[in-house]
């Protein structure tokens, strides 16, 4: 599934702060779907976050943080 799409469809998908965790390893997201991701208000309480073996770079995981989907 393209990043885009997958950034779209939780766009649409669910309440504000409904999901806990979320999986999305070696999708290809890069740093411009991280800040869209970032932006999800689906994504504000969630607990856990697999991105690994994505291209985010220092952008994205900046983006990530700033946008309060990690916490540390």
């Amino acid at each position: 599934i393209p990043a885009a799409l997958a950034v779209d469809s939780l766009a649409a998908a669910g309440e504000p702060g409904a999901l806990a965790r979320l999986a999305l390893p070696n999708n290809r997201f890069g740093p411009d779907d991280a800040e869209h991701l970032a932006a999800l208000p689906l994504l504000r309480d969630l607990q856990h976050l697999d991105l690994s073996d994505n291209p985010l770079g220092v952008r994205g995981v900046a983006a990530l943080a700033e946008g309060g989907v990690l916490r540390g």
